[in-house]
């Protein structure tokens, strides 16, 4: 489940979810508080990757993946290519193999196109 507090601060709400959901549920909100993820320890960005991947015999070290915050740096360290944005939280970056342009400055295209680009090189 996933929050926008539409650039309020949920912090309240964070602790809030955090006293009254079991144990073995996980909040986590975004560095500013304005977001929050909830999902059970059984779950995560990396956990649905793998689960979804592996029903198509692809491995998640065979992944490439995109993150900035707080809820990507499991998927960032599950992956065997993972980008940080250069708007990320330091977290993210430390846990990503890769960096590129901001969120702003279309990172995430810029190395799709790479990727592509590369790809049709090497089958021509």
């Amino acid at each position: 489940v996933s929050v926008n507090g539409l650039g309020n601060d949920l912090s309240v709400t964070v602790e809030r979810l955090r006293r009254d959901l079991s144990p073995e549920t996980v909040v986590v909100p975004a560095v500013d508080n304005s977001f929050i993820n909830v999902h059970s320890k059984r779950a995560g960005k990396s956990a649905a990757v793998e689960s979804l991947t592996l029903t198509r015999g692809i491995e998640i070290r065979d992944v490439i993946s995109f993150g900035d915050d707080l809820p990507d740096v499991d998927l960032m360290l599950n992956t065997g290519w993972s980008v940080a944005v250069d708007n990320a939280i330091p977290a993210v970056k430390e846990a990503a193999r890769f960096t590129t342009a901001s969120n702003d400055e279309d990172g995430v295209a810029i190395v799709l196109e790479a990727l592509i680009e590369a790809v049709i090189r090497n089958d021509a």
